[in-house]
């Protein structure tokens, strides 16, 4: 009898143990995926990093709805068509563009060495300390910013010839919009100045008094010149007129403020914080829309709306203008992780990260939405031919979605 029951406790105990493994495994996988605040995994798909540290991951402000008013994100209740990433460059890359002559992607890895996407070195030369690179129009070329920010230095880099040349005294670059020859820049005297590198002549401007500043030429008679974005302070940009010489105040004194301009709907987006370290996106109707006067991008106040909707869930950066669309990253996801403290500050100092699914507006057609096993922080996003393709900052791979 004493063995009969020593058997059952035997028993017993060993059923414990299996039920107490199985619902261990059952809890980890879900559990909030591993987060790092380096910018090198060893990821080997798309998703979160694996391995470890402190960083802020976003999350919805609204409890995991994806917009500020708990209006789900899928236009008339239609889900739009499922499409899932897939890896296109599997390297630790830096940045990114489309060589429009080759119909191919470069890009330039941590390590600073500039490859095509097949993985083949094209310049036999490496920088370290990367800040940013500026594709020519047609990305036949390169500005990179590389050093500390207290010494920077900028070269060009030709893919036709394969070299890099160096551009002495200057600040802050940016090409012009459709000539890949032309790009005006900041020289350390505050001079504003258009480089042409097929007459091989630079031409001054106008001397404007500013530190710290960025450029985007943005029609080809006008230059945006903007102030680095924090929440901590307010900034400023101004719009100068290379026809007419004019400078004029564009925003003025605008906390956390970013821009990017979208030439297809003739529009920016911008981003403004309040010192708590909230922020919104808003659209900013400039210019001429270049879009056929059937599409969907050119009902400017349901545009408006639109990225109103989501205003609270993305960046600039994380939208593009494709397929007579605009396709948005937003933060789709709630993984009930601490809110951010201060934006963009913290996300451009890679402090924070997002996990993002893939919307289109006006439509609010859902394209794409993250699971628990497979996350992205979408920058970065670039439309060519019938493919979007993104940089994912945790794993810095690019991805490819066919939207054939």
């Amino acid at each position: 009898m004493r063995r009969i029951i020593l058997i059952l406790i035997v028993l017993v105990l060993i059923a414990a143990m299996v039920f107490g493994i199985g619902y261990f495994i059952l809890q980890s996988r879900k559990t909030t995926p591993a987060t790092t605040n380096s910018t090198t995994t060893t990821q080997t798909t798309g998703g979160l990093p694996t391995d470890t540290g402190e960083l802020t991951v976003i999350s919805p402000p609204d409890g995991g709805t994806g917009t500020s008013e708990g209006t789900p994100l899928t236009g008339s209740g239609q889900s739009g068509i499922s499409v899932n990433p897939t890896v296109f460059i599997d390297d630790n890359v830096f940045d990114y563009w489309v060589n429009k002559k080759e119909n191919k992607i470069y890009y330039l890895n941590v390590d600073g060495k500039l490859k095509n996407q097949e993985g083949n070195v094209v310049i036999d030369q490496a920088f370290v300390d990367l800040n940013y690179l500026k594709a020519s129009s047609d990305g036949t070329r390169i500005i990179l910013a590389f050093g500390r920010p207290q010494n920077t230095t900028f070269v060009m880099g030709d893919l036709i010839t394969n070299t890099f040349s160096s551009l002495p005294n200057t600040l802050a670059v940016a090409w012009h919009p459709t000539k890949p020859d032309q790009f005006v820049y900041f020289d350390n005297k505050q001079t504003l100045n258009i480089a042409d590198l097929t007459t091989k002549k630079i031409t001054p401007l106008i001397i404007f008094n500013v530190t710290d500043v960025d450029l985007d030429w943005i029609t080809a008679d006008e230059v945006l010149i903007k102030e680095r974005a924090s929440s901590q302070f307010a900034a400023s940009a101004w719009i100068y007129n290379i026809k007419t010489k004019l400078m004029s105040a564009f925003l003025n004194d605008v906390n956390g403020l970013m821009l990017q301009y979208l030439p297809e709907i003739g529009s920016m987006l911008r981003l403004s914080a309040t010192l708590n370290g909230n922020a919104a996106l808003d659209l900013l109707p400039y210019g001429k829309n270049l879009m056929a006067t059937t599409s969907p991008l050119n009902n400017t106040q349901g545009i408006v709306s639109a990225v109103t909707l989501v205003s609270k869930n993305t960046l600039p950066g994380k939208c593009t203008v494709f397929l007579e669309k605009l396709f948005c990253a937003v933060f789709f996801q709630d993984h009930h992780l601490r809110p951010v403290s201060f934006m963009p500050d913290s996300y451009l100092r890679h402090e924070t990260y997002t996990v993002d699914g893939l919307i289109t507006l006006p439509d609010n057609s859902r394209l794409f939405t993250p699971s628990e096993r497979e996350a992205y922080d979408m920058s970065h996003l670039i439309g060519y031919g019938k493919t979007l393709y993104f940089l994912n900052r945790y794993d810095n791979r690019v991805y490819k979605m066919d939207l054939e």
